[in-house]
């Protein structure tokens, strides 16, 4: 079964979605949700920036400064989230193999250009 960019995308977010939800409904202490809350919030913030760079004004080299931040954030999401639950740390691991491997094609895009 191949599954189309589109699927994962969808896939991937519904995931992100989930493990925010289960985030958001634990019964863990408010400062440790807060920091993971935060952290997901950069990481979102980058991403929505990261297409601004890429795609709109066409800069390679600075959509792959941002997409490694992205990275070391979702990494620390990930991390938090996994202090609180760690199903919800592992729903993230689709979205950090995607945005790895758009770390790579984004670095050969802006070396061969």
């Amino acid at each position: 079964m191949n599954f189309t960019m589109f699927e994962f995308g969808f896939s991937y977010n519904i995931m992100m979605g989930v493990a925010c939800f289960i985030i958001w409904n634990s019964e863990k202490d408010e400062t440790i949700k807060k920091k993971a809350f935060i952290f997901y919030a950069i990481q979102l913030a980058l991403n929505f920036s990261w297409s601004i760079f890429f795609f709109y004004f066409q800069n390679p080299a600075a959509a792959f400064v941002i997409i490694i931040l992205m990275l070391i954030f979702i990494a620390i999401s990930t991390f938090w989230f996994n202090k609180i639950s760690p199903l919800a740390a592992w729903l993230l691991l689709p979205y950090i193999c995607w945005v790895s491997f758009a770390s790579v094609l984004n670095f050969e895009i802006w070396r061969l250009n």
